[in-house]
């Protein structure tokens, strides 16, 4: 069995199997969604990247939906294998606990149909009832819950949103625990775009930027998912000024979230590296918190007269941790938000140090950071690993004034996931809405950049990578690096 290594951008951006994606995992292709459409009235912004809007037809009312996760995690807080209700944490410990029969596979099988049925945001524009209906009839055969796989996978995929998807137990205990089995390497053929700090890669001294020549003695490019599928490999490694080099790498337990990176430019500007972010609640707290410190830190040392905000590796994960860390650019604001399939909307807001989705405390932001010019230029970098909640952050600095974008178009899975977890630990994700810009438009295509630049993974945050630089001039323009 091949393991995640990057859940986020494997799981919940929609990649292509001949697309980037993680080493060593297994992708599914993308299916174009059809999504009927109609003219917007609204004026669109300035800005290039393109926009739809979710078609209105009569539907049946239903419940009010959770709030959305982006990357297709629910809240931490509401995952039931880290969260112990207060009710129950309260009881006196017993030694024994009662067992729970699993249910029926029909009753599995309809337990998540009707959470397809009533939370599906394609519910609109798709014959939802009638996918229900022939999975139902598929489903009567089945023996065992695992025996519903295939029908839940199918009913999903009808759905042509490209983002609900099933993951089996295994997959989901790794993925809400923010851990995996494998090497370590997120690549963009043949470029090493990421190693995981801590992982078989990091250890046997691969660094990003790093370009894989062969895999066990098979050239990198000619590989399959299923030679990859491997406990040990040997490596061959081609890095510039150092030439080929073979590493070998065993397969480990690692922990794939990752950290914000935030660092000064030419002495004058600062850069934030957002990544993607997934794992328990202690996990995304840590995300927000040491994101926010770091560009407080940047901000104090040298006052920037602009900022590089990269989402070029960000292929999505847990939204509301992720737009904490930009809190100190959308402050007092409400930069995105939500549509649902009723057509209610949810707009994200910053207010007082906090991010309310709605009415609803969706985030406390420990320290906030105060950036003495909130209006401060910014450039969004953007590309083709760009997803999910990636892309609502940056759908979130549209129409804001003094930002403008650059690079190469996004995954273009412009949408939020709930999800529940069933009797035998299986994971369900449905997405229940698209995104919405401070505005009100909607999106449910790829972005497309303001500057469209092709990404250059193996000059990726370097003096020579040509989005970067292009972002560098553009900020330099600004009045504010006037005379720095």
């Amino acid at each position: 069995m091949i393991a995640v290594l990057l859940t986020t951008c494997l799981l919940f951006s929609g990649v292509s199997a001949g697309e980037p994606g993680a080493f060593g995992a297994t992708k599914k292709p993308v299916v174009k969604r059809p999504v009927a459409k109609k003219k917007s009235t609204r004026r669109p912004t300035t800005r290039k990247i393109k926009r739809s809007t979710v078609p209105a037809t009569n539907v049946t009312t239903t419940p009010t939906p959770p709030g959305p996760s982006l990357g297709g995690l629910p809240e931490p807080s509401t995952v039931p294998a880290s969260t112990v209700p207060a009710s129950t944490a309260a009881q006196p410990t017993t030694l024994v606990q009662p067992t729970v029969p699993l249910p029926t596979p029909q009753e599995y099988l309809n337990r998540v149909l009707t959470f397809i049925e009533t939370y599906s945001a394609r519910r609109r524009v798709v014959d939802v009832p009638g996918i229900i209906a022939v999975a139902r009839t598929k489903g009567e055969s089945a023996t065992s819950l695992s025996d519903t796989y295939p029908i839940i996978r199918e009913a999903l995929t009808k759905l042509g949103d490209r983002h609900s998807q099933l993951l089996d137990p295994t997959v989901a205990k790794s993925l809400l625990q923010g851990t995996s089995t494998g090497f370590g390497l997120k690549i963009y053929p043949p470029d090493v775009i990421w190693v995981t700090t801590g992982s078989p890669a990091e250890l046997a001294g691969i660094r990003t930027l790093d370009r894989l020549v062969s895999f066990n003695s098979k050239q990198w490019n000619r590989t399959t998912a299923a030679d990859r599928a491997v406990e040990m490999a040997t490596v061959r490694v081609s890095r510039v000024g150092l030439g080929e080099f073979d590493v070998n790498l065993t397969r480990a337990q690692i922990m794939t979230n990752e950290s914000p990176s935030v660092r000064v430019l030419d002495n004058k500007l600062g850069y934030v590296d957002l990544p993607g972010s997934t794992g328990s609640r202690t996990a995304e707290e840590s995300f927000s918190r040491n994101g926010t410190a770091a560009i407080g830190s940047v901000e104090s040392a040298v006052n920037p007269c602009g900022w590089v905000l990269d989402l070029r590796r960000n292929s999505g994960g847990y939204v509301y941790s992720m737009m904490s860390v930009l809190e100190p650019f959308l402050s007092e604001s409400s930069p995105s938000g939500f549509i649902f399939g009723d057509d209610r909307r949810e707009m994200l807001t910053f207010r007082n140090g906090q991010l309310l989705a709605g009415t609803r405390l969706a985030w406390q932001i420990e320290a906030p950071t105060r950036l003495r010019d909130p209006l401060v230029p910014v450039a969004v970098l953007i590309s083709n690993q760009t997803g999910s909640a990636g892309e609502l952050a940056a759908i979130s600095f549209i129409g804001r004034p003094a930002s403008r974008s650059f690079g190469a178009p996004s995954v273009g899975v412009t949408s939020a996931n709930v999800g529940i977890t069933l009797a035998d630990g299986a994971f369900v994700l449905v997405t229940n809405s698209y995104d919405l810009d401070r505005a009100g438009n909607v999106y449910d295509q790829k972005l497309t950049a303001d500057v469209g630049l092709t990404v250059d993974w193996g000059s990726f945050a370097t003096e020579a990578d040509p989005v970067l630089n292009a972002a560098r001039e553009w900020l330099n323009t600004q009045p504010s690096c006037a005379g720095r």
